[in-house]
């Protein structure tokens, strides 16, 4: 993982020095200077990511990217008013792209309207059916309104399009949880762990559902393990 992640940024970094090149040659290219601030936010330099999204929404007020590139860097600092604002001027400039409607609706869910929020998933996967991200955050829109039929049904749906994806196995059992199904649960996080002995919060969670199954001694062995891994128990019913 952590070569993947090594080879991602040195790709980065390669096509940042091909499009530093581009801009000198046309500073005035709103496209490239769009793109070398997506690298940027990449690499984790995010004040030079912001600088370049602006000066490409300067340069072309009626490019999209620069926008949505922007409000999602202002989304991932917390900054949600002003992403906001930029996510509804892509989504303007077009309304047909996917990943705009995708960040845009997850911008809403942090604000907390989720009943909101879905409308925006709904018109991404209305555009694009096999877009995993938009059926998960879908999901986790319905089971923050207490609608955990809904959020299993989009979580298998994104499943389905991204069965490697460990994230989407632990909302799946999250909302197997609520509904009651604990043995199902609790097969999801068994798997999970068996996948990684290190994940604390998979053994944190069927903990807690050997707790609510009445089996204290298995909760305590789960418990026991995720903080040997170092990640305690948050023990509730």
């Amino acid at each position: 993982e952590t070569r993947f992640i090594d080879a991602q940024t040195s790709a980065a970094q390669a096509a940042l020095a091909d499009l530093h090149e581009a801009a000198l040659i046309d500073p005035q290219d709103a496209r490239s200077l769009s793109n070398i601030g997506f690298l940027y936010a990449q690499i984790g330099e995010l004040e030079r990511a912001f600088r370049m999204f602006t000066r490409s929404i300067e340069l072309d007020p009626d490019y999209p990217n620069p926008y949505h590139n922007r409000g999602r860097l202002l989304r991932g600092v917390g900054n949600l008013d002003a992403a906001m604002a930029d996510l509804d001027r892509a989504v303007v400039l077009n309304p047909r792209n996917p990943s705009y409607l995708l960040e845009r609706g997850m911008a809403i869910g942090q604000i907390g309207d989720p009943a909101r929020a879905i409308a925006d998933f709904d018109a991404a996967i209305e555009i694009e059916p096999a877009n995993s991200n938009a059926y998960m955050n879908r999901g986790t829109a319905h089971a923050d309104l207490g609608n955990f039929d809904m959020a299993l049904a989009n979580f298998n749906r994104a499943e389905a399009r991204d069965p490697e994806n460990p994230q989407l196995f632990a909302n799946r059992a999250f909302a197997l949880e609520q509904l009651g199904r604990y043995e199902d649960a609790l097969t999801i996080y068994k798997d999970l762990v068996a996948q990684d002995p290190q994940n604390g919060k998979a053994l944190q969670n069927s903990g807690r559902i050997h707790q609510k199954m009445g089996n204290p001694e298995a909760a305590l062995t789960d418990w026991a393990k995720s903080i040997e891994v170092g990640h305690g128990p948050a023990i509730r019913a």
